[in-house]
């Protein structure tokens, strides 16, 4: 017989269902972490590490003037802060990049809230997304276990897309301007905020100079301990010219040709790139079309992929922030959930590649499932734009 207190359990497990689940999932999401809390990569020995110590060994932030580190100070300020105890750098940098694991999640569950703004489904949406991110095996290896912070920087051009679609343009261009002073990837998506200008026209050309404020005001700390503007500045150069190889263990187009040094190959690859984005501007331009949330996110993915597929010098791990936003554009458009798969699956082969050298796959045959991937998206937001059809490719 049921008595009182079984009762009272079932109706709190009736009541609470949804937490309980979200927590249980947590839960696991930390713990499949930890389980990586160890691995080491030559990133973390031949880089973050020797910074770190470097920073312990002179003066804490007084060391930005002369530390030889190719990341921008945003993200050394918080290796400053580790490096108060350098001893345990490995655990502390991969802490902070498995916290933006969450607020990316969340930031995610944002966006796909204000889609289904006042649909009945827009909870379980919002978890779905919030579970999904957490659980993309890139996003879980990418902090944990190669110690990486593409989460951080990810985390602030969700906020930024979701402050557009909130049509709170300021707050969208600081986040941006954020995430473009902690890596410059976040350019990936500034096309969007272009074309957005002059299709929907809801925001002043003066909210682009939120970008370089923030920016300057990242930058006081590091002018205070002496480094100079130039200095700083420049980490945005060298990011792009230090690596000379079409691409670096990244599936793109440039798999298909000798991935060695080539500067005629590589002038045109980002000819090209400008090319595609014009063409689509031009295309959204002539029509007269004004971008709805949806196509927003959209177009946001789809910036991501033409970007880390054309451009040349792209990292295996560049194509992050498009893998988190195909789970939010396939909620949206469920017959299209493959998109997000097939990212998922390309993504964690660059990983495997990488972290554990295997070669499970020819790279040739991920480009080439990337290139459809990004076919099938672009013409989907054509047709969408175009006619308002969804499209299943």
């Amino acid at each position: 017989m049921k008595n009182t207190l079984d009762k009272k359990i079932y109706q709190l497990f009736d009541k609470y269902f949804f937490q309980i689940f979200v927590f249980i999932m947590i839960l696991i999401s930390i713990w499949i972490r930890y389980i990586f809390i160890n691995f080491t990569t030559d990133d973390y020995t031949y880089f973050l590490k020797p910074w770190v110590n470097y920073i312990a060994t002179h003066g804490g932030l007084n060391s930005l003037a002369t530390i030889p580190a190719n990341y921008n100070v945003p993200y050394l300020y918080i290796l400053t802060l580790i490096a108060k105890v350098p001893k345990y750098s490995l655990y502390l940098i991969k802490i902070v990049s498995i916290i933006f694991d969450y607020i990316l999640a969340f930031a995610g569950a944002l966006i796909i809230g204000k889609l289904l703004e006042n649909k009945s489904s827009k909870r379980f949406a919002q978890i779905f997304v919030f579970l999904g991110i957490l659980f993309i095996p890139t996003v879980i290896l990418n902090g944990s276990a190669w110690a990486q912070c593409d989460g951080i920087y990810s985390s602030f051009c969700l906020f930024s897309i979701y402050f557009l679609l909130d049509d709170h343009p300021s707050i969208s261009f600081i986040f941006f301007g954020i995430a473009f002073a902690f890596k410059l990837q976040a350019i990936f998506i500034l096309p969007v905020l272009i074309i957005l200008y002059f299709s929907n026209r809801k925001y002043s050309i003066l909210n682009f100079l939120w970008i370089p404020i923030v920016n300057v005001i990242l930058y006081i700390p590091a002018l205070i301990s002496g480094r100079s503007f130039s200095k700083i500045i420049s980490i945005y150069f060298t990011q792009e010219s230090q690596y000379k190889k079409l691409t670096l263990n990244m599936s793109n187009i440039y798999s298909f040709f000798h991935s060695g040094e080539n500067d005629m190959i590589r002038t045109a690859g980002i000819i090209f790139t400008l090319f595609i984005f014009a063409m689509i501007f031009c295309f959204i331009i002539y029509k007269k079309k004004k971008l709805s949330n949806l196509n927003i996110v959209t177009l946001s993915l789809l910036s991501v992929l033409i970007s880390t597929y054309f451009l040349p010098g792209m990292h295996g791990r560049y194509v992050y922030l498009a893998v988190v936003l195909s789970v939010i554009y396939v909620v949206m458009k469920k017959s299209n959930f493959y998109v997000a798969i097939i990212l998922m699956f390309n993504s964690f082969m660059n990983y495997v590649r990488y972290l554990w050298a295997y070669n499970l796959i020819d790279i040739k045959i991920i480009s080439a499932m990337q290139f459809i991937i990004l076919i099938c998206v672009l013409v989907d937001f054509f047709k969408a734009l175009n006619k308002g059809e969804e499209l299943i490719c």
